[in-house]
């Protein structure tokens, strides 16, 4: 107790100020710094995929010093629409894989299949398909403007093939009608004879045979112009040598058939 009282009698004030001030702090200075601060915050989540697929990680937190990382951002969500290019559409007139054809339609029969998967046909190879309006196995292009000119041979629209004429309705005709009458008379005389008249379209001739199919019966043909057959015997033909309709002036025509007990006017209407 002595010694100490003589120590502090001898420092000056000022140095016992700053010893005293140590030993305050000294508990305190001994621990090791902290911080309490916290981590920064983690980064954005990844945005969502061009498809289906997931959304990207967030990201990773702040860790400076000794504080807790922050937390991670959202990951992105899956909503993003799939992109890419579409897949091939038959029908919508572009060739695409797998497709042999596309037309720009989905119906058959028209050189392209109705899946565009294969090649069906084309102009020139003689089969007549729904985009044609001729094909004679001849001509190369025009399938889809000519028209058959009446013998199987493709033609300019509005023309026909020689010996061809164009009937309204029926397109290209030959020109010289060849028909056979048929005259059929019962045992009981009763006649009936197929066909019952003709209609000759303008521009075409007509040219008849008439056979007897009687088995009893002899038949008289006797034609307007003051010709014809007459006892023609039954199961014989007789093959008219004139032709009917062969002005350019519409006309009527006729040629009576007839035995010993029956008769009948076949009429010949020329347009």
């Amino acid at each position: 107790m002595r010694s100490s009282g003589l120590l502090s009698a001898s420092l000056p004030r000022q140095s016992l100020l700053f010893i005293a001030a140590l030993l305050a702090c000294a508990p305190a200075c001994s621990d090791a710094p902290t911080s309490s601060g916290t981590g920064g915050a983690g980064g954005a989540g990844g945005s969502g995929g061009s498809g289906p697929g997931t959304g990207g990680m967030g990201g990773v937190g702040s860790t400076a010093s000794a504080s807790t990382g922050g937390t991670g951002g959202a990951g992105g969500g899956a909503t993003g629409t799939g992109g890419g290019v579409p897949g091939n559409v038959c029908g919508n007139g572009s060739v695409e894989v797998p497709e042999a054809c596309d037309d720009g339609n989905t119906a058959a029969g028209d050189y392209c299949a109705a899946d565009c998967l294969s090649v069906t046909g084309a102009c020139g190879d003689g089969v007549l398909q729904s985009n044609e309006t001729c094909d004679d196995g001849v001509l190369q292009s025009g399938c889809d403007a000519l028209v058959n000119g009446g013998d199987g041979k493709c033609v300019p629209a509005g023309t026909c093939s020689p010996g061809h004429v164009n009937v309204p309705g029926k397109g290209c005709q030959p020109e010289l009608v060849t028909e056979h009458v048929h005259i059929m008379v019962d045992n009981t005389c009763k006649m009936t004879v197929m066909p019952v008249e003709f209609t000759v379209a303008a521009g075409q001739k007509l040219k008849l045979s008439y056979h007897n199919h009687s088995a009893d019966y002899p038949v008289d043909v006797w034609m307007m112009y003051g010709g014809g057959y007459t006892d023609l015997a039954p199961g014989a033909t007789w093959d008219e040598k004139y032709e009917h309709c062969f002005g350019p002036i519409a006309s009527e025509g006729y040629a009576d058939i007839s035995t010993a007990c029956s008769k009948f006017r076949l009429e010949i209407h020329c347009l």
